[in-house]
């Protein structure tokens, strides 16, 4: 037993450390530097069987929405100052990337289509290219009170017709007439 403690402290550098090397070829047990390298390189996966460091197709839908409530910029001076509201309309998953397309709009005031952008997002979260696919256009209706103008003067139309050819006269004709 004196002989290990003394191996132990033969061992010590000083500093309260008596651990060997990490690579430590001349021990048995202890991994080689290539071995070391492939246990480094092995991809690890969660219980879910998700990749570590990597981010699922829900966070980066998530990181897409966040993205572009925080930098509202790239929608011009024409929405600055406008309140957007966004909304997922497609997400896919690639081999290394993954496309995340979101509709935005003006949160009031708006009759039309939604504009549309296009994520690309890699595995682990950066944000390679962000595009805006197209802008919000605004229905051209006619407005309701020229349709209720256009009605009235129809119907006015069809009376002074009616009356001009004779439909509604005073004279009494046919069977209240008695004829």
């Amino acid at each position: 037993m004196a002989s290990e403690a003394e191996d132990k402290n033969q061992n010590d550098d000083g500093a309260g450390a008596s651990e060997s090397p990490i690579f430590d070829e001349g021990n048995p047990g202890e991994p080689t530097f290539e071995e070391a390298k492939e246990d480094f390189d092995k991809i690890d996966f969660t219980t879910e069987g998700e990749t570590l460091g990597y981010i699922s197709l829900d966070q980066a839908r998530v990181l897409a929405l966040r993205l572009a409530r925080e930098d509202t910029e790239v929608y011009g001076d024409r929405y600055s100052g406008v309140d957007l509201a966004w909304e997922i309309t497609d997400a896919e998953d690639g081999e290394d990337y993954y496309q995340v397309r979101i509709s935005f709009r003006p949160v009031q005031g708006f009759n039309g289509e939604p504009g549309t952008e296009l994520f690309t997002i890699d595995k682990l979260g950066t944000v390679e290219s962000r595009q805006i696919l197209t802008f919000p256009t605004v229905n051209r209706g006619l407005p309701s009170g020229l349709l209720a103008l256009g009605g009235v003067i129809t119907v006015g139309a069809i009376v002074v017709i009616l009356f001009v050819s004779g439909v509604f006269s005073s004279d009494i004709t046919g069977q209240a007439a008695g004829v």
